[in-house]
């Protein structure tokens, strides 16, 4: 990560000669005129991405959305809690009216919460226990659900304690997947 202002020209001189390109495509480029997207400078070696979010200051939110060898999409969710009772909620929305199968695959390590999945409020399957000694992922089967109606529901993931080996709370979803039944 490098902090400071574009318009400081001493900090180019002490960059990489790589990333003086970089420079100047900060400097020349209207990024609020771009559509969401992967834009390629130099193929594989350079490119930037374009994406838009809402964001809310640190005290209210901690999740952040970080590439990940294996993850589905090539990213995975990222929240580091702080303790018992915090959470992740996320809107899924639900195809049709019916039953489904409910697996959440989870990046798993050392620094991992015990989660609870509840879907608009309702605990769904046993409490999960997401840590392990080295990184990696995991599924979890959580029984079988069924909604009434279509749309939005919430899947909130609370931490309910964690691991005594683990140093943290952190919830780190991958895929929610739900499976007609």
């Amino acid at each position: 990560m490098i902090f400071g202002r574009i318009d400081q020209p001493e900090y180019e001189k002490a960059w990489v000669p790589g990333l003086a390109r970089a420079f100047d495509i900060m400097k020349e480029t209207d990024f609020a005129a771009l559509a969401d997207g992967r834009y390629e400078v130099d193929g594989q070696r350079m490119y930037y991405t374009i994406q838009q979010g809402l964001t809310k200051p640190e005290k209210e939110v901690r999740a952040e959305a970080h590439a990940a060898s294996g993850a589905s999409g090539g990213a995975v969710l990222r929240y580091l809690g702080n303790a018992v009772g915090d959470f992740v909620s996320l809107a899924v929305d639900v195809p049709q009216a019916g039953t489904y199968g409910v697996s959440v695959r989870s990046r798993t390590a050392a620094n991992r919460a015990q989660l609870q999945l509840s879907i608009d409020g309702v605990d769904q399957g046993p409490v999960f226990d997401s840590y392990s000694a080295t990184i990696g992922y995991q599924e979890y089967n959580l029984g079988t659900v069924t909604f009434a109606s279509a749309g939005t529901k919430v899947f909130k993931f609370l931490a309910t304690g964690k691991n005594p080996n683990s140093t943290g709370y952190g919830i780190f979803p991958d895929p929610i997947t739900l499976i007609p039944q």
